[in-house]
């Protein structure tokens, strides 16, 4: 299944994204800086890349889980 998220990398801001549900490791938040705002930041695909998406997390989750 295809979860529709928001893209947050600096080239793309705002796209749409669209992820394969089986590609994601796990989802988790970094700092964009020392001191700066976060990103959530998913892990996996094909060959473990990572992709920068504007909901939280528990937002990802709760995405997710609709889909059943």
């Amino acid at each position: 299944m295809l979860v529709k998220l928001t893209n947050a990398a600096e080239d793309h801001r705002g796209n749409e994204l669209f992820l394969h549900t089986d590609w994601i490791v796990s989802v988790f938040q970094v700092a964009v800086q020392a001191g700066g705002s976060l990103t959530t930041v998913i892990y996996g695909g094909p060959l473990g890349i990572t992709w920068n998406v504007e909901e939280s997390p528990t937002q990802v989750q709760k995405l997710i889980n609709t889909l059943g």
